[in-house]
């Protein structure tokens, strides 16, 4: 970003010293030179970053939501001999993975 700013102050000058040989008449008319925004790069740096960590991020968020609602729903109907937090652990980590490539266990758990 930093590159950028210096390139766009530099572009800048020449614009101007191009301004002022049009105006002498010795050259063309230059095509409109941009300056760069430099709270623009940044926010759109910044965007980007976000966005690809929203793709890589969602799934995981995803997952985890779904695990917490199906370790809850175990929770609630393992018998109370039964209950060990391994169990109970083993248990929704068997039905996520069925979740996950199935879409009738991905209803069944998607709603609460």
């Amino acid at each position: 970003m930093i590159l950028k700013l210096f390139n766009s102050i530099i572009n800048g000058s020449k614009a101007e010293n191009e301004q002022d040989a049009v105006a002498s008449g010795n050259v063309n008319r230059p095509k409109d030179n941009q300056m760069v925004d430099v709270a623009h790069e940044a926010m759109r740096s910044d965007a980007i970053d976000l966005n690809k960590l929203l793709t890589v991020g969602q799934p995981v968020i995803s997952r985890r939501n779904t695990k917490d609602r199906i370790r809850r729903r175990v929770k609630k109907h393992i018998a109370p001999e039964l209950y060990d937090e391994n169990i109970v652990e083993e248990v929704t980590e068997k039905i996520l993975d069925a979740a996950e490539f199935d879409p009738f266990y991905r209803e069944q758990f998607d709603r609460e």
